[in-house]
């Protein structure tokens, strides 16, 4: 889901997205890139996946 105002867990910049699984509950933050992805990192920092980046309509 989209997060207004700013995000910086890891001291690394922004994040324009967080999201938690309603399946497992783990969280995740999301950097969106420019050209349709959102690169996404667990609450460790690691790189979790990259994936289409959601409309701010989707529902997570």
């Amino acid at each position: 889901m989209p997060y207004p105002g700013s995000m910086d867990p890891f001291g690394w910049g922004d994040f324009d997205r967080e999201s938690t699984n309603e399946s497992d509950g783990m969280h995740f933050w999301g950097s969106d890139n420019g050209d349709g992805t959102t690169t996404w990192y667990d609450d460790q920092g690691n790189c979790d996946s990259i994936s289409r980046t959601p409309s701010d309509d989707d529902r997570w």
